[in-house]
């Protein structure tokens, strides 16, 4: 399972360098709040464009007739999104269920998932592994997860290692109800009202946080310090992130972890914060993590073969800022880490990457790498409230 985190597929980056379609940005200068943007690579249809073509610059996704999307998140060849009933959508690879529409058949643009009944969503998360074995998952205005797709780990969390087609519920702790979630390499993680935190399915790096490294079918607390609550999460590859009351962070399992030192853990251990910072967000992506702090200053740890910390090409096993002087006069609001490569949001709403850029990841209509921040090409009076960052694309909603 621990193939390298950087190997990427030739085949998708040739189709990206001959087949990126920036003018189709350009092509749609009006749109909507509430109108997803996609680009990148589009190999199984993940832009949702009604097309396979690659594209180096963001466009508009092919909404359902007569919706608004709320929420969006990108996953590893599929996408996901809410919409302001509280129903979600999916569109791209579906070779496990993905899609949660009870079919195998991929589809370029969005389709409805088959939803429990009487049931509406409020959080989506996208299972953004670069490979096969994607599951999906979401949470209700209960408090209640379900999930859908791979299974093989148990990161259905429904005592079973059966593929879903469909969203199922997640067999919850009782009387625990989920404030978040994240979907991560073969496991799922949660967050309660309480601030503690649950995991489920794969673990034989440590990445359940329970001092084991036997994987569970259903969740299971994460051994959680002495006198700390949660109150944001972030799952990776094979390791997870979390934020405290204090905005201290704290991480687990096997990756970039921040804590001074290469050695995996089965328990939350705490990263090695710059002095007098605090992070209000994290993000956990693969091979290297992105932290926000109070001041709107990216830090970043991990690999950094490609330039995904945004600071030239040299790895860091603690956190470091993010290339404060590009761009000038910005500060972000949003953080999303993928796979070798990193996207913000500012507080105007505009779209920054760096890092690997072979599919087109950036959005800035080139294939080239970038060391520090540079500017996703959006389209002229279109600013974004939210940004994700899958395996080989990144999804925005607009304002």
């Amino acid at each position: 399972m621990k193939a390298c985190i950087w190997r990427f597929s030739l085949l998708l980056a040739v189709l990206a360098l001959v087949g990126g379609n920036a003018s189709s940005a350009a092509a749609i200068s009006q749109s909507s709040p509430g109108v997803a943007w996609d680009w990148g690579d589009n190999f199984y249809g993940g832009l949702g464009s009604n097309t396979t073509d690659p594209s180096l610059a963001p466009i508009a996704v092919q909404m359902p007739a007569n919706v608004t999307f709320t929420t969006v998140s990108a996953g590893g060849q599929d996408s996901l999104a809410l919409d302001t009933a509280g129903h979600a959508w999916a569109w791209g690879d579906n070779q496990h269920g993905e899609l949660g529409n009870n079919s195998t058949d991929q589809s370029l643009v969005p389709v409805a998932v088959q939803m429990p009944p009487e049931v509406t969503f409020t959080t989506i998360s996208a299972g953004a592994q670069p490979h096969g074995g994607k599951h999906e998952l979401a949470l209700d205005t209960a408090g209640r997860a379900w999930a859908w797709g791979y299974n093989i780990n148990g990161a259905l969390g429904n005592n079973s290692k059966d593929q879903s087609l469909v969203p199922v519920p997640v067999d919850m702790p009782s009387n625990v109800s989920f404030t978040a979630i994240s979907s991560g390499y073969g496991f799922s993680l949660a967050l309660d009202t309480a601030g503690q935190a649950w995991a489920w399915g794969y673990n034989g790096e440590g990445e359940l946080g329970n001092n084991s490294t036997d994987q569970s079918l259903v969740p299971v607390a994460v051994e959680m310090p002495a006198n700390v609550t949660f109150t944001a999460i972030s799952t990776g590859n094979d390791y997870s992130l979390a934020v405290d009351t204090d905005g201290h962070a704290w991480a687990w399992g096997y990756g970039p972890l921040g804590t001074n030192s290469l050695v995996q853990s089965l328990v939350p251990v705490a990263v090695q914060m710059p002095p007098d910072v605090t992070f209000t967000k994290v993000s956990a992506g693969f091979g290297h993590s992105l932290a926000l702090d109070t001041d709107g200053q990216v830090w970043a740890w991990g690999n950094n073969a490609y330039g995904a910390l945004g600071t030239s090409t040299v790895p860091s096993i603690t956190p470091v800022p993010v290339m404060a002087e590009t761009p000038p006069n910005v500060t972000f609001t949003t953080i999303s880490a993928g796979y070798g490569f990193s996207l913000a949001l500012d507080t105007a709403g505009h779209a920054w990457g760096w890092g690997y850029n072979g599919e087109g990841e950036l959005g800035n209509n080139s294939t080239t790498e970038a060391r520090v921040p540079v500017a996703v090409q959006v389209p002229t009076n279109v600013t974004f409230s939210m940004i994700s960052a899958g395996a080989a694309d990144g999804l925005a909603l607009q304002k």
